[in-house]
């Protein structure tokens, strides 16, 4: 549940900076970031929305394996009808 607490605030904390980034200033600045922070915010609350509901149907299951499997689908889910734009790619080192 700690870890669910602070999924919710730091999914809070990126509203707040989506808000605070609408109301800059440096208009130039707003148009470069408001793409990527647009997509971060939707990813992490889809995550925090389907932690939630994870919490809430796996109240008193002991079985770790379950939402192992369970994240994992949502990725999968999150690539599938959000675009793989969203999900960090990570490059290798060459």
């Amino acid at each position: 549940m700690e870890r669910a607490a602070r999924l919710e605030d730091m999914s809070a904390a990126l509203n707040r900076l989506f808000r605070r980034l609408t109301f800059c200033a440096n208009r130039e600045l707003l148009y470069d970031l408001y793409p990527y922070v647009w997509d971060m915010r939707g990813v992490v609350s889809l995550l925090n929305s389907y932690v939630k509901w994870l919490g809430k149907m796996t109240l008193g299951s002991e079985n770790p394996i379950l939402s192992q499997v369970s994240l994992c689908k949502a990725f999968l889910f999150m690539k599938m009808y959000a675009g793989s734009h969203l999900l960090i790619h990570v490059l290798p080192l060459r």
